[in-house]
């Protein structure tokens, strides 16, 4: 998973390291803007960490522009060498004295007893008792405040008119999905005809219509089949990201999205064996007919679950829905919803010539199986540009344009 805070092409740190070095950095960010990166590659080209820190700190932006509040901390394992770059709006309160005092007495003893993690961490947590100081935040956040207050100013009254808009849509909404069936081949045909809302269904009613009518026999056809209600919401995802961008209010439209999803789910379900009605049973009771797969998934929360059963003859239905955005993917050998990776290791670290590969080693927490993948690493671009994992080295949206003037100091252990 991408992480912006370090990178770790080496396996320098564990997870849980992994961890604590990024609660750090990102309350540093949080308090005052200032960006720190920590940066662990096996090796770089031409064995020159400074200038490969200064390269790969402007190229990837490190630092608020304007600001120029951010800190590169670059790792090499094979020539065993650190590299603290600064950005301009840190030298003054980083002062290369300071960064030596903190490489030479707090990383290197820990650095040549092996403890690489326990190193970083220390050190990251001095660096950020002094930029959590009142005085540096203070410097950092006083250029913000006329952005803030204009960004405030125009955010109020977008906000007003995309409310308005959203509740004229929201009660067309209403109005659509209130409705009655006639008949098998009918559409929902909407309650009520009053004249005084004739205003707001001139204004919502294209839309409205767009996002929530269909016949019914498509409807029973999308609710019987998990697969379709996948297809039906991700349409309509779509037709809400441009209703998203022009009336930003998320919340309502989610909520509308979920109640969609939860009326497609619980729409009336006829018996594939006689023909007859279904009735929905209750979480409790279904768990009996849970089988031992559908027992780990619903432990997992990687699957939602819904059972049927028929008034007539007692027959059975499962609808089992995949959660998106769940860690656990579906096993090969059993089909359940439980495969998550136990483990991971760069079995070819990439360089400029050539690319690199990573294993990742998958477990399945319902029949115990285990198989392994294989990750493509890209090229480290020259130049300073590198790439790991499925992301790249290029900055772009995670920093802020923030430069270096080469200032900071580097030492090998």
């Amino acid at each position: 998973m991408y992480n912006p805070y370090v990178v770790d092409m080496c396996n320098a740190f564990t997870s849980s390291e992994i961890e604590r070095m990024t609660a750090i950095l990102k309350q540093v960010e949080m308090a005052s803007t200032t960006q720190i990166v920590v940066v662990a590659l096996p090796g770089i080209e031409g064995d020159n960490e400074d200038e490969f820190a200064y390269s790969l700190f402007n190229k990837w932006g490190i630092g608020q522009k304007g600001k120029d509040n951010g800190l590169l901390v670059l790792y090499v394992k094979d020539i065993r060498a650190i590299r603290f770059e600064t950005g301009y709006g840190l030298e003054g309160y980083l002062p290369d004295a300071y960064l030596s005092d903190v490489m030479y007495n707090t990383m290197f003893p820990l650095l040549k007893e092996g403890k690489t993690g326990e190193a970083f961490i220390n050190a990251l947590q001095q660096i950020s008792v002094k930029l959590n100081s009142e005085e540096f935040i203070h410097e950092m956040l006083v250029q913000e405040v006329p952005i803030r207050y204009k960004a405030v100013n125009v955010l109020c009254y977008w906000m007003i008119i995309s409310i308005l808009v959203t509740l004229l849509f929201v009660f067309s909404i209403y109005k659509n999905t209130n409705v009655k069936e006639d008949d098998k081949d009918k559409k929902f045909i909407a309650k009520g005809n009053d004249k005084s809302t004739s205003m707001i269904e001139k204004v919502g009613g294209e839309l409205s219509a767009l996002a929530t009518t269909t016949d019914s026999k498509s409807k029973n056809k999308i609710a019987g089949n998990p697969i379709e209600t996948d297809i039906y919401l991700a349409k309509k995802i779509q037709f809400f990201k441009f209703l998203g961008f022009m009336f930003p209010t998320l919340f309502l439209l989610g909520i509308y999205l979920k109640n969609l999803k939860k009326n497609l789910r619980l729409a009336p379900q006829t018996c594939p064996q006689c023909g007859g009605k279904m009735h929905l049973i209750k979480p409790e009771e279904a768990k009996r007919y849970f089988t031992k797969r559908d027992e780990v998934e619903n432990k997992l929360h990687s699957v939602d679950f819904n059972y049927w059963e028929c008034d007539s003859c007692h027959n059975h239905k499962k609808m089992a829905y995949p959660i998106p955005g769940s860690k656990y993917t579906q096993c090969p050998n059993c089909g359940a919803y439980a495969c998550s990776i136990i483990s991971n290791r760069i079995a070819l670290a990439p360089t400029t010539s050539h690319s690199g590969t990573k294993e990742l080693v998958h477990r399945c927490d319902c029949c115990q199986h285990t198989y392994t993948t294989t990750q493509v690493l890209p090229k480290l671009a020259s130049g300073g540009g590198s790439s790991f994992g499925g992301g790249s080295f290029s900055g772009g949206s995670s920093f802020g344009g923030g430069r270096s003037g080469g200032g900071g100091v580097s030492g090998r252990f």
